[in-house]
């Protein structure tokens, strides 16, 4: 009997590519309803789908992505505000509510 292997299956596949989609767009701030479009699913499916497989939700991944993005741009002079505008959030504290919500320092 051969056994089932997890890289064979289609929905590995489809958050492989929900992954990779929101790495390359991030700065973009995808919502739910994009990144489900671009793999054809619901965005209850996905929400549902992504969990499973990744942990955590799609946002908080984003959430994620885009407090790395900024520690990797940030300057040591640079304020938090210009941060922001650089990785694509769009309020001037996101970032900084970002960096609380997930319990992380600040790295300015």
């Amino acid at each position: 009997m051969k056994s089932a292997n997890i890289y064979d299956s289609e929905d590995y596949n489809r958050i492989a590519l929900a992954l990779a989609f929101m790495r390359q767009h991030h700065l973009n701030q995808p919502d739910l309803a994009t990144v489900a479009q671009h793999l054809g699913l619901s965005e209850y499916h996905f929400q549902r789908l992504f969990t499973q497989w990744a942990g955590i939700s799609p946002k908080r991944f984003l959430q994620y992505l885009t407090i790395e993005y900024a520690r990797i741009k940030n300057q040591p002079n640079q304020k938090p505000a210009r941060s922001d505008i650089r990785c694509g959030a769009v309020q001037s504290r996101t970032i900084a509510r970002f960096v609380c919500k997930l319990g992380s320092n600040v790295p300015w």
